[in-house]
């Protein structure tokens, strides 16, 4: 399915074969029975699989930095 974001600034549209998304908690500020009512201070990451961009596939892990009218704001994890 084609998704859109904004990655490192860029709007950027993905062909998404799977979303896999990752919380390193550091504080607890509130909780709540139901995840998506789960509050906490810490980073959020995404990991997208693509379908074939110029013919490679990829597994990319973003830290997710908010969202803007339904659009993930995603930035781009530097190795090393």
């Amino acid at each position: 399915m084609l998704e859109n974001f904004i990655i490192d600034g860029n709007i950027v549209e993905l062909e998404v074969l799977k979303k896999t998304y990752k919380a390193e908690l550091l504080d607890v500020t509130s909780c709540s029975d139901k995840w998506k009512n789960y509050i906490h201070s810490g980073l959020r990451f995404l990991n997208i699989e693509t379908g074939k961009i110029w013919k490679v596939e990829a597994n990319v892990t973003y830290q997710i930095i908010g969202e803007k009218e339904g659009v993930l704001i995603l930035k781009t994890l530097k190795d090393g």
